[in-house]
C-alpha cells in the first residue's frame, strides 16, 4: 500500500485516484465517502470529495473528473454517469443522474428517485434541475411534475405547487406541474388529470372543474376555470378574473 498516495494533509477533503484508492482514502481519513456495495467501483483516476458517492452502486462505473462534497448520495446515484463535474449537493436520491451524459450538473440538482435518469444534456442548471421522481428521464430536460392524490402531490411539491389553504384536495391520482395550483382553494376538487406548468394560480382557480386536462400558463386568476365543465383548456388560456368559470 502506498501511504503517500492514500493519505493527504488533514485539511484536504478531496482525493484523486482509482476507485479502490479513493475508497481506501475515504475510510482512512473518516471522510464518509464511497460507502456501499460497489460504491466508487470505477476504473481510471477520478476525484471524489468527502460526503460523496454513498449508497449501493453510487458512482459505479462513473466517468467524471470530480464529484464535489455531498453529492451522489443514494442507491445507484451517479451510476454510469458521464459528466465533467458534479457539484456540491447534487444527484442525491435513488438512481439520480443514472446514465446522464453531459458537461456539468449544477448545485442542488437531480435530487430524487430516478432524477436525471438517462438524460442527455449539456448542462443541468443550478438549483432548478431535475428534483423529483423520474424527472429528466429521457433525452431532454423537463419541468418538474408531481403525480398522486392531492395530499401526495402537495407533499412532493414541497412549495413548488399546491400552496394555499385547501389547495389540491382530491382523492384520485392526478399530475400537476411545478408552479401550479397556487392560492386558497386552488385546484380544490380538481377534475383534470393533468395540469401544466404555471396554471391554476389564484384563489379558487380550477376549483370543482370537470376538465380532462389544463395546459401551460392557463387559468391564472381569481376563480379562473372554477366549475368549468369543458373537456380541455389549452395553453395560455382563461387568465382573466373569473374567466372560463361555470
Amino acid at each position: 500500500k502506498d501511504a503517500g498516495n492514500l493519505r493527504r494533509r488533514a485539511d484536504e477533503t478531496c482525493f484523486t485516484g482509482t476507485g479502490s484508492a479513493v475508497t481506501q482514502w475515504c475510510a482512512d481519513n473518516d471522510m464518509n465517502c464511497c460507502n456501499g456495495v460497489d460504491a466508487c467501483n470505477f476504473s481510471g483516476s477520478r476525484t471524489v470529495c468527502k460526503n460523496a458517492c454513498n449508497g449501493q452502486g453510487a458512482c459505479f462505473r462513473g466517468q467524471f473528473n470530480k464529484v464535489f462534497e455531498g453529492s451522489c448520495q443514494g442507491l445507484g446515484a451517479c451510476q454510469e454517469i458521464q459528466a465533467t463535474e458534479i457539484r456540491t449537493g447534487s444527484c442525491n436520491g435513488q438512481s439520480a443522474a443514472f446514465k446522464f451524459k453531459g458537461n456539468v450538473i449544477g448545485e442542488s440538482s437531480c435530487n430524487n428517485f430516478q432524477a436525471c435518469h438517462d438524460a442527455n444534456a449539456e448542462n443541468i442548471d443550478v438549483l432548478t434541475g431535475c428534483n423529483d421522481f423520474a424527472e429528466c428521464d429521457g433525452q431532454e430536460i423537463l419541468p418538474a411534475t408531481f403525480t398522486g392524490t392531492g395530499a401526495e402531490v402537495t407533499e412532493a411539491c414541497n412549495g413548488r405547487c399546491c400552496v394555499g389553504k385547501d389547495a389540491c384536495t382530491w382523492t384520485w391520482r392526478k399530475t400537476v406541474s411545478e408552479n401550479s395550483c397556487m392560492g386558497t382553494f386552488a385546484c380544490k376538487n380538481n377534475g383534470a388529470t393533468t395540469i401544466g406548468i404555471n396554471s391554476c394560480n389564484g384563489s379558487g382557480a380550477c376549483r370543482d372543474n370537470r376538465l380532462e386536462s389544463i395546459g401551460d400558463n392557463s387559468c391564472g386568476n381569481y376563480a379562473a376555470c372554477y366549475g368549468l365543465k369543458a373537456k380541455k383548456v389549452g395553453d395560455d388560456s382563461c387568465n382573466g378574473l373569473q374567466s372560463c368559470s361555470f
